[in-house]
């Protein structure tokens, strides 16, 4: 069969060389995780010594290359081949070599990140753990923010109806100290009038100042139930603000047990790893690819 040839553009060792034969495996992984928007994918380059005839390929013995490392066409000037040592490279063989390719990246290759227990965040592919904590600080204090509002928005109709009840209790409390006030004074201009009434009278007793007195006499009547309906009304209105402050303050409960919680400082942050299936392994390239050796 036929296989592709490259060159490894490696720096020339010292004294004499010779390219050696190697296999070359390039492929690009993909790694899957629910928290993970998309997958992450990655392009790995093996470089496996060249089994010989019917041996399998060890790709846990190949040399990790970037995968952008420069693979020459042509090989260079003054150049000596090792022997291949008996190896095809026949259909059959290349896929077992890609199969077995898919394997080994399968198990061996990792994406290590880190996990918060609480919120179930993940990190970022590259992100260190500072960084991801510094984020997670960003992404806890969201989260409670958007906690506070929902806890806000719950007790609103609540809050505004028992601050409706103080108000009206408050105006009440005005309006019937106003109504008192005025009872009150009309009380003591009819008692004046009454006294004064008597002593410029020169009948001792008479029906019109028997009239006056009914009148003053009910007029000091109204003048204490008035005082008695603004004791009433403000203690309503105390009640009412009672009801107010111990609403908020199980409003401020709510939100202290919703914003309460760990400190991001030392919270255990728990490593996951994410291994690529073997779906996700797609083998780009095998090549014969010859890498520069020095010689003895």
């Amino acid at each position: 069969g036929e296989i592709r040839e490259v060159f490894v553009d490696d720096p020339l060792p010292a004294g004499t060389w010779t390219y050696a034969p190697t296999v070359l495996g390039l492929a690009r992984l993909s790694f899957r995780h629910p928290k993970l928007a998309e997958p992450v994918r990655r392009e790995v380059a093996l470089l496996a010594p060249l089994p010989g005839r019917a041996a399998a390929i060890d790709w846990l013995a190949a040399e990790r290359r970037e995968s952008d490392a420069g693979f020459d066409e042509t090989p260079r000037e003054g150049a000596t081949w090792a022997d291949l040592g008996g190896a095809t490279f026949k259909l059959t063989e290349l896929r077992r070599w890609s199969s077995a390719l898919q394997d080994t990246l399968s198990r061996e290759e990792r994406l290590d990140l880190f996990q918060h227990p609480g919120s179930g965040a993940l990190s970022g592919v590259g992100e260190s753990e500072r960084d991801f904590r510094i984020r997670l600080t960003e992404i806890l204090r969201e989260e409670r923010d958007q906690a506070v509002a929902a806890l806000r928005q719950k007790y609103e109709t609540r809050v505004r109806q028992a601050e409706d009840r103080v108000f009206k209790a408050r105006q009440a409390v005005e309006a019937k100290q106003a109504q008192a006030k005025s009872q009150k004074l009309q009380a003591a201009i009819s008692v004046g009038t009454t006294i004064l009434g008597g002593l410029l009278s020169r009948r001792a007793i008479s029906s019109t100042n028997l009239g006056r007195a009914g009148t003053a006499a009910r007029g000091m009547t109204r003048s204490a139930k008035g005082a008695q309906d603004v004791a009433t009304a403000a203690e309503r209105l105390a009640r009412e603000e009672q009801a107010l402050a111990a609403l908020e303050q199980e409003i401020e409960a709510a939100i202290a047990r919703a914003t309460s919680g760990e400190s991001l400082a030392s919270v255990a942050l728990e490593p996951v790893t994410v291994r690529p299936r073997k779906a996700d392994v797609e083998v780009l390239q095998l090549a014969l690819a010859w890498v520069p050796r020095p010689v003895g």
